[in-house]
């Protein structure tokens, strides 16, 4: 697809301030009003019956799949936030990603929380989730955050913002698209979507809430700092 894709930026004339995603959708996958240049665009799986070209509909596939991947996370993310920010705070904290997604000089970057919740998800058992995860220092982020004083609305937002930029990088930026995809993993369909992990943070949060004997309720002790 790399070839593919390289040839169509450099053969095709594109609309003026027309992102390349739009555009390979509207001239090449035949779909003229889809847009997945953001979190909130109007992105749709691409239709076999209207793309007969495999590759150009493999594209296209990538193109909503990245998206879906993006905006699911994010949308699940506002969510949490607006219900309970406790939750994103808890689950933001440093833990054992750092191995993973090792802090620089000793700096907190807001990748280490968002590598965190993509662990703390499912262990980043998704083909998807290892793409991205490897995106991500390809691609390293400059926001810096404190996890132990931030607020989980503040520490939410920011990793909204980290994913729009994602989005904003891969839909004008062919070479990070493809940087994103090139291992194949988002050719396949992930089984979690926006309510997926919003239910599964919010059921662990829940369980952190024991019932005490004289029914009232009593704070697991790992949740006791949280603002």
């Amino acid at each position: 697809m790399t070839d593919y894709l390289t040839t169509f930026t450099k053969s095709v004339t594109c609309k003026p301030e027309e992102s390349w995603s739009t555009c390979f959708l509207r001239t090449i996958a035949k779909e003229p009003r889809m847009n997945c240049t953001n979190i909130y665009s109007t992105c749709r799986p691409p239709s076999g019956s209207a793309i007969s070209d495999t590759k150009a509909y493999y594209g296209a596939w990538n193109i909503w799949s990245t998206w879906n991947y993006l905006s699911s996370w994010s949308m699940a993310l506002s969510d949490i936030v607006a219900k309970n920010p406790n939750v994103i705070k808890d689950n933001a904290q440093p833990g054992d990603t750092d191995q993973f997604m090792p802090q620089n000089n000793g700096v907190q970057k807001v990748d280490i929380a968002l590598s965190n919740m993509v662990h703390m998800l499912n262990k980043a058992s998704e083909p998807a989730d290892a793409a991205f995860l490897r995106f991500l220092k390809y691609v390293p982020s400059t926001l810096v955050y404190n996890a132990t004083s931030n607020s989980g609305i503040n520490i939410g937002n920011q990793l909204q913002s980290r994913l729009a930029v994602l989005m904003a990088k891969i839909s004008t930026d062919v070479d990070s698209f493809l940087k994103l995809v090139e291992g194949g993993e988002f050719s396949r369909v992930f089984n979690y979507n926006v309510q997926t992990i919003e239910n599964t943070f919010m059921r662990q949060n829940a369980s952190t809430v024991s019932t005490s004997t004289d029914g009232g309720s009593s704070v697991d002790d790992s949740i006791a700092h949280i603002e």
